[in-house]
């Protein structure tokens, strides 16, 4: 298991981490892709959420909500529970 704060050191990524990756491929990427990224690490969405809520805290926001404006909302959160597990089922 590769742990969300474990540096990238591959061509183009420049002072990134494995979690800042995938918080990059949910936002600016494809959701299934991001899910996907989750389990072949075997990161939890509840992992991938403490990960989310600690660095939006180190960014000084109150609220996660505030971090990545607004993208990781409750109902993110929904759905990334639904299609994890529906993707560690063997669905798509």
């Amino acid at each position: 298991m590769r742990d969300l704060y474990t540096e990238i050191k591959e061509d183009g990524y420049e002072d990134t981490t494995v979690g800042a990756g995938i918080v990059d491929t949910f936002f600016n990427g494809n959701f299934t892709d991001g899910v996907k990224q989750l389990l072949e690490i075997n990161i939890s969405a509840r992992e991938f959420l403490n990960y989310v809520e600690s660095e939006s805290e180190g960014m000084g926001h109150e609220d996660i909500k505030e971090f990545a404006n607004g993208h990781f909302s409750p109902d993110f959160w929904l759905s990334l529970g639904e299609q994890y597990l529906n993707i560690a089922r063997g669905g798509e």
